[in-house]
């Protein structure tokens, strides 16, 4: 897991991926100062290993590559390259049952992802409001998959983690395991992010340069509260809300933090 800056979010998602099967998180935390950094190093778990890099540069590729051949290091079978607002969702039992289940001559595995938009922020937490959600993205394209793939000294992720070289060959396209992506959670955090995300070297995602754009012109919260407004298109999807509303002081409790 890559971050920077993640500390409303960072929590939630390592209780719950820790809770849902995996063995081991790799993080790097890219020059956070929200407190993100300071909460991961304060971790007493040994299945979290956190590194850290300090470049203003982001190099994405190169870091989630480093922390796939850390995983295979460790013995895992199988790597999840996953975002700090990303919940990897098994469509049946848990994560790591669900990747035993995949035939040995997949190497790798697609996952299809569905981005949760945002909702009035009214204090709940993201979870909460967040059940509207859409398979594709501004120009009606359907979101591009990710991909986990086998654990290997010489794998080599690409931008995104959209495509792996090193794994095998042959890529699985069975719908085991569903992204649940949480972008924009907050207008503070969402405009935030398009801060760092356009002022930093080397981070090139489309949909943060044109958000970035829109700051600069004065125009992202009007975007980001008529996206809190709309309906047309949207499915409903409680699926995150109902798991982490029934688990979330059990999660935090065998995670180990307090709060």
């Amino acid at each position: 897991m890559l971050v920077r800056d993640e500390v409303d979010i960072v929590d939630v998602n390592l209780a719950y991926h820790l809770a849902r099967g995996v063995d081991e998180v790799i993080v790097t935390d890219h020059r956070s100062t929200d407190g993100t950094r300071e909460r991961l190093d304060a971790l007493d778990d040994p299945r979290v290993h956190v590194l850290h890099e300090d470049g203003e540069a982001i190099e994405q590729a190169a870091w989630v590559t480093r922390m796939a051949r850390v995983a295979h290091a460790l013995g895992a079978d199988w790597v999840l390259n996953d975002d700090a607002d990303e919940f990897l969702w098994p469509h049946a039992g848990d994560l790591k049952a669900t990747l035993a289940r995949v035939p040995r001559t997949c190497s790798k595995l697609e996952l299809r992802r569905l981005d949760f938009v945002a909702r009035p922020d009214d204090g709940r937490p993201f979870y909460e409001r967040m059940t509207a959600r859409t398979t594709t993205d501004e120009l009606g394209r359907p979101l591009r998959p990710k991909l986990a793939h086998r654990a290997g000294p010489g794998v080599a992720v690409g931008p995104g983690s959209h495509a792996v070289r090193g794994a095998g060959w042959r890529t699985c396209r069975r719908p085991v395991v569903t992204i649940l992506h949480f972008p924009r959670r907050t207008l503070d955090q969402y405009r935030h992010k398009v801060a760092i995300g356009g002022a930093t070297p080397g981070y090139e995602h489309k949909r943060i340069a044109a958000a970035h754009a829109a700051l600069l012109h004065g125009e992202l919260d009007a975007h980001y509260e008529a996206e809190t407004r709309a309906e047309e298109g949207l499915d409903h999807d409680p699926r995150l809300q109902a798991f982490l509303s029934e688990k979330w002081e059990a999660l935090l409790s065998t995670y180990g933090r307090s709060h």
